[in-house]
């Protein structure tokens, strides 16, 4: 791995035509970069003021460099990740996964207990607040979670279809109650 540090007051990144630029100005240097020259292999940003225009952004994306932001305390903040993997054998890995129905159904399952996982701890969380009833959800993740693909989709769906009590619809005019203090303070 080889990453580029950006990092101190003021560093700006673009492209100028087909080469990305990069401006240290506390440190008063300039780099550029042609694509096929890049020496690095993401771009991490440790820095508190600066700038990374849009062109910048897609050229990284475009040649598969993701870019880190990091907070303050060097704690990730963000993370822009290009198209899909760049490692070889990870895609390799991914169609070998795709290819075996045991462990393409093992991996399904996996996204989908994850998932549901989490929308019953948000139901359960906004059940405090507003009028939000876990229940459903929590008896569909007792239920059969399949024993092929469609069983899976399945679950899913009827996962779905309980969590109906979390939708933006049914929260909306509780929202807006707990927000406006009288009906002329609100214009929605």
């Amino acid at each position: 791995m080889h990453p580029l540090l950006l990092h101190g007051f003021g560093t700006s990144v673009r492209v100028n035509g087909r080469t990305l630029e990069i401006d240290w100005r506390s440190e008063g240097r300039k780099e550029s970069y042609r694509p096929q020259q890049l020496p690095f292999d993401s771009v991490i940003v440790d820095s508190l003021s600066g700038s990374v225009s849009f062109e910048a952004l897609r050229f990284l994306a475009v040649h598969d460099i993701p870019m880190t932001l990091l907070r303050w305390n060097g704690t990730v903040l963000s993370t822009i990740l290009p198209r899909g993997p760049s490692n070889g054998e990870l895609k390799v890995a991914q169609v070998a996964a795709y290819q075996d129905p045991e462990w393409r159904l093992r991996i399904a399952r996996e996204f989908i207990r994850e998932k549901v996982a989490k929308t019953l701890s948000l139901a359960e969380l906004l059940s405090d607040t507003f009028p939000v009833f876990p229940d459903p959800i929590r008896e569909e993740t007792e239920g059969n979670r399949g024993g092929s693909l469609n069983d899976v989709r399945t679950y899913e769906g009827r996962v779905s279809f309980a969590e109906g009590g979390i939708r933006l619809s049914t929260l909306a005019p509780t929202v807006v109650e707990q927000l406006c203090s009288g009906p002329d303070q609100c214009h929605a």
